[in-house]
């Protein structure tokens, strides 16, 4: 026997074989299960699921919280309710957002006292204007310089003289 051949004999015989490498894995196989209970095992292979179903569960929860904090009281929502009478002065108004495009002191009052200025704008009461606030308070008329007024016009705000078409408030 020569060197080569006696090397190469050597080296299978440190090779385990595959008998053995079968065996082996069978018995690993078998320390695994003896180490987890059947419920660890099949609590890995649902993790994925569990997880996903309690994801759900939480969107759809907060999706309903979400939804009843965002609805009016029917108290306070005239279409619900049909018994408001905006007529009436029961001290109910819609909890809305007003739209404010006139916000500022007053720098100057005009002689007859029915139009002010803000900036370079001047801003002028008629007729069809109202003195609407969101509480009960009413709305001073008169105009007076320092005064803060806040107000909504639908007319185009370039131009010098604006008239307004509704005062929310001149304190």
């Amino acid at each position: 026997m020569n060197e080569k051949e006696h090397i190469k004999k050597v080296y299978d015989d440190i090779i385990p074989s595959k008998q053995l490498i079968s065996r082996t894995s069978v018995m690993m196989k078998e320390e695994l299960h003896k180490q987890y209970p059947k419920y660890q095992i099949r609590l890995k292979r649902y993790t994925k699921q569990i997880v996903a179903v309690a994801c759900l569960f939480t969107i759809i929860v907060t999706g309903i919280n979400l939804y009843n904090r965002n609805q009016l009281s029917p108290d306070v929502n005239p279409d619900v309710n049909s018994d408001f009478d905006p007529e009436k002065n029961q001290g109910m108004k819609p909890m809305s957002k007003v739209v404010v495009n006139i916000s500022g002191q007053i720098e100057e009052v005009s002689e007859e006292g029915i139009g002010f200025r803000l900036g370079e704008t001047w801003y002028w009461i008629n007729e069809n204007t109202e003195f609407s606030s969101r509480t009960d308070e009413s709305i001073s008329r008169k105009f007076i310089v320092g005064k803060h007024v806040s107000g909504y016009t639908s007319d185009d705000m370039e131009g010098n003289n604006i008239p307004v078409d509704i005062i929310y408030s001149n304190q």
